[in-house]
């Protein structure tokens, strides 16, 4: 294995670089108030990490006593996560109904139950690539195929002893690096680097081990597709490679294209998409910001203050009954002189920061974080849908993309086992978000539309279906065959 040197290492993408503190923003979010306590305290340590979310108190004093006073700011935040229950409502409405799986060969039906050969079924990796894109707006899928002990392409032979292509998942943070080309005046990717992260065991160790990058730098020349992997060198000192590999497809022909597709928000190109959850993540930080800001105030402020009025207050504090302190309490007793006075002083009422992440919270119904009323009521399906139709327009965007970069990974599988793909072989996620029922004067109207030539039979049809006016497993033409055999003639002869 050769070994590049440290300043031929591998440099990320530009817009890979742009994004990538935003992913992390949303991520955290994602994962709960843990992993945002993780960063900011990670932060008050002394660690320079990009991601924070907590204003830091007094930032230029370096004491001891203010990074005590910054971590108890930051451990009396309380986060209100309606990132999570955004992302949660938006799965459940793609995952409403399950996803669509066309009748495939029996040759290659296997990918719908293991899609990336550790048994995950295709449905179960959707779930997680609708997670991503949903919220950062950026994932991808990769058919690959494994190679034999030699080290080359499975051949057809190989797929017809048991070789099975997959179709992995790769996250925003693991696609570093893409380039593409206008060839016969069509973009193509002839440039992919993908990061994995694998361990291995420390030698001499008996259950020690670490964790090192590996890369995989697909490239697409005249000559077709040849793939090169990228580890950590023993030392760390730099990069070791192995060879280059030709990517072929079952009948021994190298590839014509990277069998990668980008999955995205608004389109499946190489571009990074914005990201649907981060105007919400953003609301969210300031509302989490409040609570810190609300729990420290609370803290120092809510108590009572105790204050003496005394003229002779150095002599009262003299006097042996006072035991030279002032206690509180129905115990306890403070001796004045005749113009000495006591009393406890409260703060007055500062609703201001609850008024803040009250507003805060407003913001984040108005951008579609949750589908309630700002009395916490539930609305009805259809007030949500006429709501939120930025919303359900953005999901069946997203829906339609997912949908299509499994369509074409399933293309690809095909290339490599060998057999000849159809359009009909898809897999499509639920596009269908909100129960809808036609009432009887809706469908009495549709009908009248029909019958006054304004739409065809079949789309009439397909209104009453999706209105649960018709059964979903009705066989139309059957149907529509029976109303015209039964239908009365009438002789206008007679």
């Amino acid at each position: 294995m050769a070994t590049i040197e440290r300043n031929l290492s591998i440099v990320n993408n530009v817009e890979y670089d742009e994004y990538a503190s935003r992913w992390a923003t949303v991520r955290a979010f994602n994962d709960g108030e843990p992993k945002l306590k993780q960063f900011d305290l990670m932060r008050a340590g002394g660690s320079s990490n990009r991601v924070s979310f907590l204003r830091r108190i007094n930032p230029s004093d370096t004491s001891d006593y203010n990074k005590e006073n910054n971590i108890d700011n930051i451990n009396g935040a309380v986060l209100f996560n309606t990132v999570v229950k955004t992302r949660s409502g938006l799965l459940g409405m793609l995952y409403r109904k399950p996803p669509a799986e066309s009748e495939l060969p029996e040759s290659i039906r296997y990918i719908y139950k293991n899609v990336d050969g550790s048994g995950l079924s295709m449905v179960q990796q959707s779930r997680s690539v609708s997670s991503d894109v949903v919220s950062i707006g950026r994932d991808g899928l990769l058919t690959d195929m494994p190679r034999n002990d030699e080290g080359v392409q499975i051949t057809q032979s190989d797929v017809n002893n048991g070789f099975r292509a997959s179709i992995q998942e790769y996250k925003a943070e693991s696609i570093i690096d893409w380039h593409e080309s206008v060839i016969n005046n069509v973009k193509v990717l002839d440039e992919l680097w993908l990061c994995e992260q694998i361990t291995t065991l420390v030698p001499g160790t008996l259950n020690t081990r670490e964790i090192k990058n590996q890369y995989k730098a697909y490239r697409l020349s005249s000559s077709g597709v040849t793939v090169q992997t990228y580890t950590d060198s023993e030392d760390g000192k730099g990069l070791g490679d192995s060879e280059e590999v030709i990517v072929t497809d079952s009948s021994g022909a190298a590839l014509t294209m990277i069998p990668f597709v980008f999955v995205g928000s608004k389109n499946n190109q190489s571009k990074v998409d914005n990201l649907p959850l981060e105007p919400i993540a953003l609301v969210n930080k300031g509302h989490y910001q409040e609570s810190a800001n609300l729990a420290g105030s609370s803290f120092q402020l809510s108590a009572c203050q105790p204050v003496i009025s005394d003229t002779n207050y150095g002599r009262m504090m003299n006097d042996p009954r006072n035991i030279g302190k002032v206690e509180l309490g129905p115990n306890s007793a403070m001796v004045l002189s005749s113009e000495g006075s006591f009393a406890l002083v409260a703060p007055p009422p500062n609703p201001l920061a609850k008024s803040i992440q009250d507003g805060y919270k407003e913001q984040m119904i108005e951008l579609g974080a949750q589908l309630i009323t700002p009395n916490g009521g539930i609305e009805t399906a259809e007030a949500a849908r006429l709501k939120h139709a930025s919303d359900v327009s953005d999901l069946e965007v997203i829906s339609e993309n997912i949908s299509s970069a499994y369509t074409k990974s399933l293309e690809h599988v095909c290339m490599f086992m060998g057999v000849e793909y159809k359009e009909e072989y898809t897999f499509k996620l639920n596009s269908e978000f909100f129960e809808v029922s036609l009432t009887a004067d809706e469908a009495l109207k549709w009908v009248q539309t029909w019958q006054g030539g304004a739409m065809s039979k079949s789309e009439l049809d397909t209104i009453m279906v999706k209105g649960k006016a018709i059964g979903a497993d009705v066989d139309l033409d059957l149907m529509n065959k029976n109303i015209e055999d039964n239908s009365p003639s009438v002789n206008l002869d007679e």
